[in-house]
């Protein structure tokens, strides 16, 4: 696991809003419709960002990430853009199926609250390919400033 200061960038892509036990439906329905966008062939890095509301409820985005500058070249009617903050970003590689991804977050969590850092809620998994293709992930979870913990 590596802890680094990642800039200003945004996720472009369709927006996902359930709580968490109809994410699983919901997500994959996302996908597809991104595919049916942009083509299964695309050649783009896609990822899912994620942020925990409050009530079990989480904000999804499936799409590309891009620098902040540059989300515009690839935005389609129907795709948000939201900026994924900069900060300090605590990552790990995750080689196995994606049905485990959620264990590498859990993972992920539980070193950043040995290291006595507070994560803001805010996951990003870079890997996917639209066509179905496996994939190693980079996992990332936003942490709180040193001097934010909550």
């Amino acid at each position: 696991m590596d802890t680094a200061h990642l800039p200003l960038s945004a996720v472009v892509g369709l927006p996902v809003l359930g709580p968490f036990g109809e994410l699983s439906r919901l997500v994959p329905a996302a996908w597809q419709q991104l595919e049916e966008m942009v083509g299964r062939n695309a050649d783009e890095n896609f990822v899912e960002l994620s942020t925990q509301l409050r009530d079990g409820r989480y904000h999804e985005v499936v799409g590309v990430l891009r620098e902040a500058g540059t989300a515009a070249e690839i935005s389609r009617p129907g795709m948000v853009t939201v900026l994924v903050p900069p900060g300090e970003w605590l990552s790990a590689q995750h080689g196995g199926p994606r049905e485990t991804i959620a264990e590498g977050f859990d993972a992920l969590i539980a070193e950043a609250q040995r290291l006595g850092r507070t994560p803001s809620g805010e996951k990003l998994d870079i890997g996917y390919r639209l066509d179905g293709a496996e994939e190693s992930h980079e996992l990332r979870i936003r942490l709180l400033p040193a001097s934010r913990r909550a």
